[in-house]
């Protein structure tokens, strides 16, 4: 029974479910207590682990969420790790706030970028694509929709600004200001793209959260 899938297109069985569930419960016990404009992450546990298998993890259980409003489309840029003779990829830092972070962006997605209802043709899309490099050993995680664009007022600073709000669907909730001071404790960089900024995006996707972090490479 637990080697059960929901779907035939997802490598997820019913075992791999009940750990997501069981992780997600476990990860609510942490405390982020909010202090003037800063938070302050208790119980924060780094360590270092594998990137492309906590990546890959991570999009599995988005697929599951996912199914029927937007394709998920992940690219581990596998290719170009081999290219420069490395086995894999690693960064030092705690899993259940990075995935709060992945989750609030993909959040954000859904609640602004997309209509709500079925995703007719598979016009909804997210990619979570990784840009290595190795010259700075830095890794970039990008989170593209093909959704509506930014309103042409969004700055960065107003973006991870706390109290701030985005679009017509805008909430209560932890936003972005939440990644952007994940991606500070964390040593790295929380940015963005889209199609009405002067670096603008070519394709079909037409906004990217872009995080980086220092990586270790694996030899």
């Amino acid at each position: 029974m637990y080697d059960l899938k929901a779907s035939d297109k997802l490598d997820t069985t019913l075992a791999n479910y009940l750990q997501i569930v069981e992780r997600d419960l476990n990860s609510i016990n942490k405390s982020v207590n909010r202090f003037g404009d800063k938070i302050e992450l208790m119980e924060l546990n780094v360590e270092n682990f594998d990137l492309l298998q906590f990546i890959w993890e991570y999009v599995e259980s988005l697929k599951i969420r996912s199914t029927n409003f937007y394709k998920v489309v992940l690219d581990l840029g596998e290719n170009a790790i081999k290219e420069h003779g490395f086995i894999g990829v690693y960064i030092d830092g705690d899993k259940d706030f990075l995935r709060k972070a992945f989750d609030n962006i993909i959040e954000n997605a859904e609640k602004h970028a997309f209509d709500h209802g079925l995703n007719n043709a598979n016009q909804n899309k997210i990619k979570i694509e990784l840009l290595y490099d190795f010259a700075d050993f830095t890794v970039q995680i990008d989170f593209s929709n093909t959704g509506k664009p930014l309103p042409i007022e969004i700055t960065l600073d107003s973006m991870v600004r706390r109290g701030s709000s985005l679009g017509n669907n805008s909430g209560n909730g932890i936003g972005l200001w939440f990644v952007n001071d994940i991606m500070k404790l964390h040593k790295g960089n929380f940015s963005f793209t889209d199609e009405t900024g002067p670096d603008g995006i070519e394709d079909e996707y037409v906004t990217t959260m872009e995080l980086t972090f220092p990586l270790i490479p694996g030899i």
